[in-house]
């Protein structure tokens, strides 16, 4: 990595794909989705988003907006929904996937070190 004149950081492609951070495209895109999807949420929802992100439970919810446990985990249960049906279902499955490109720059390092190999 190295700058400009202006400060400016730039890349060269070895910065970029030693780096094994989440594409910054797909960071912004989430953002975006969850902006669009806390917009929409009641304010409860949006409590109970802040407190589980905080590692705090659904009961610490309840209590700040005193009312019963019960009634909060409705209101969780509504927000799941919410949720899956902005997000698509599969919402869980993807966010745990590893970026394809990733795999495809593993494979090709591993097929490397393979011919590598067989000419050593």
């Amino acid at each position: 990595m190295a700058g400009d004149e202006n400060g400016n950081e730039t890349f060269q492609i070895h910065d970029v794909l030693s780096n094994n951070r989440e594409d910054p495209s797909q960071i912004a895109a989430r953002k975006m989705d969850w902006q669009t999807l806390l917009a929409r949420l009641t304010e409860r929802e949006k409590a109970i988003v802040v407190y589980l992100l905080e590692g705090r439970t659904v009961a610490d919810v309840a209590v700040a907006f005193k009312v019963s446990r019960s009634t909060m985990q409705q209101c969780k249960d509504r927000l799941v929904y919410l949720i899956q049906e902005f997000m698509g279902g599969d919402i869980l499955t993807v966010i745990a996937q590893r970026p394809g490109w990733r795999n495809n720059l593993d494979a090709e390092r591993e097929l490397l070190a393979c011919r590598y190999e067989r000419r050593n």
